[in-house]
Order: structure tokens, then C-alpha cells, then sequence
């Protein structure tokens, strides 16, 4: 059982080559295992192979994730990506989990292949219960999808407030939004997670990390890193359009159709861009 942890920045980054892999920030397969009062804000990236989840990577055999979140992006080109699990199997539950990380692949769990169990002869739906996620930051049929206004009041009332006055409560403060940043309570008042919201879920972004920064101008990706390293262009179904290799200092990626993409860089800064 994993329970009361906090993953604060970093990567995780599969390297599946046979399909078999599964990545989180907190575990990779959960099986007969429990992740309890958890979070996450660090980036998860994927191959073109394996299950990529911001929490765990796959669950199955009576598992379980519970009164947790996800703010980390996570991206898989194979598709089967999600806010908490990649992978939802038989006899796994997820209960009370949230995410506000951007994905490409899911919302809350990526790809499953039990929604309707069968047990004792009798049809039933897979337990995903009281799960939602942010608006924009990915799609799915197993949560729900909430404006920010509504994340907060729900997350607030669901996952940050102390049941019947319990001594075992991990969080500290309540979640708020105030010029276009959701805030999110951790076990600390002093160490909140933020994240920036904007009014389009399309909208250009620029990332700067270190030295290293991306950014579309005139359809163009337009690329500076302190070294050199590799790069992902990944289109919005999860399907990688463009790889490269860039020396240091300043890289132009051109004759992309106009669109969305992730830019994935090998140190794991990744960015969503929007070409026109």
C-alpha cells in the first residue's frame, strides 16, 4: 500500500519496445495493491509501446486508487494514456480521483479492456466512482468533465474536507481559483500545486526550462536547448508526426499541417502547440 506520498516535479519516462510496459509516477503495474491519498505533479511520458498513467501505469487484480489527483502531463503516442491509470483491468477500482494534468490518450484511465465485468453470470459496470477531470486537459467516457469553477467546488467537498473530523487526513487547505490558476492543496499550506488555466484549452503555450524553450510563430515549432538532444512531435491522436535530433541552441520544426501537438524533448520538457 502507497499512502499520504506527493510526487513534486521530475520525469518518468517508459522505455517499452514490446508492448508489455507500464509507467507511472507511482507505480507501473498495480496489483493487489492500493494507492491511497496520493499526488502527482511530475511529467509521464510514453513510447509507442505500454500504458502510460500519471499515477500508475496499469491496475489489476484487486487493486485499487483512491482520494487522489494527478497534475503532471502525461503524454503516450500509443494512446493508452491517463490522468491516474493508462490501464484499467478486472477486479481494479479507482474511487475519488481527480485530474488536472494535460493528456493525450485519456481522461482518468487510458485503455480498458473489462468495462463490463462479468461476475457470478451477472453483468457489471466497471468501478470508476466519483472521478473527474479538468476540462481540456484530455477526454474519456469513465469521469466526468468539469469546468474549473465546478473542479474546485467538487474537489473541495469530496477530497478536501476532513470526514467527520478524522485524526489519519492528510491535506492541508482547500482548492481555489484566482486569476486563471487553479490551486490545489498538498500536505503542506505553504507548498500548493498551481496550474495555469487559459479560456481556450488550445492556446499557444511557451515552456522554459532552464535554457530550454518552445514555442510556435507563423507554423512554425521553434526549438532552443541548452544541448543538444532528441525531439518528439506528437499530433493530438498520440501519433508521432515528426523526430529529430537538435544540436544546441536554436531548432526550426517546419511543414507541419496546421493543428495541435505535444513537442517532447529527451530531458522531459513537454509542451502543447497550437500551428495556424
Amino acid at each position: 500500500m502507497v499512502k499520504n506520498l506527493g510526487i513534486v516535479g521530475g520525469t518518468v519516462t517508459s522505455k517499452a519496445d514490446d508492448g508489455q510496459e507500464y509507467t507511472g509516477a507511482i507505480s507501473g503495474m498495480l496489483s493487489y495493491g492500493r494507492i491511497e491519498n496520493c499526488f502527482s505533479t511530475a511529467t509521464v511520458t510514453g513510447t509507442e509501446e505500454g500504458s502510460i498513467g500519471g499515477l500508475t501505469g496499469g491496475m489489476r487484480k484487486i487493486s485499487s486508487v483512491s482520494n487522489s489527483y494527478n497534475a503532471g502531463t502525461v503524454i503516450d503516442p500509443a494512446g493508452m494514456a491517463g490522468g491516474i491509470t493508462g490501464y484499467i483491468g478486472s477486479d481494479a477500482s479507482v474511487y475519488n480521483c481527480y485530474n488536472m494534468g494535460k493528456v493525450t490518450g485519456g481522461a482518468i484511465s487510458g485503455e480498458d479492456y473489462s468495462e463490463s465485468l462479468l461476475r457470478s453470470g451477472e453483468e457489471e459496470p466497471l468501478p470508476i466512482i466519483d472521478c473527474y477531470y479538468l476540462e481540456g486537459t484530455g477526454s474519456g467516457m469513465l469521469a466526468k468533465a468539469l469546468s474549473a469553477a465546478d473542479f474546485v467546488t467538487t474537489i473541495n467537498e469530496k477530497l478536501f474536507t476532513n470526514p467527520n473530523n478524522g485524526e489519519d487526513f492528510p491535506w492541508d487547505g482547500k482548492a481555489n481559483l484566482a486569476d486563471d490558476k487553479l490551486s490545489v492543496p498538498t500536505f503542506d499550506s505553504s507548498s500548493a500545486v498551481e496550474v495555469s488555466l487559459g479560456d481556450d484549452p488550445t492556446t499557444t503555450e511557451t515552456i522554459v526550462t532552464g535554457e530550454n524553450r518552445i514555442q510556435a510563430i507563423d507554423g512554425r515549432i521553434c526549438i532552443t536547448t541548452s544541448e543538444s538532444m532528441k525531439v518528439r512531435v506528437v499530433n493530438i491522436a498520440g501519433q508521432t508526426v515528426r523526430s529529430a535530433c537538435l544540436s544546441d541552441g536554436y531548432s526550426e520544426i517546419t511543414g507541419l499541417s496546421e493543428g495541435i501537438y505535444i513537442v517532447v524533448l529527451e530531458d522531459g520538457t513537454c509542451v502543447k502547440v497550437l500551428l495556424r
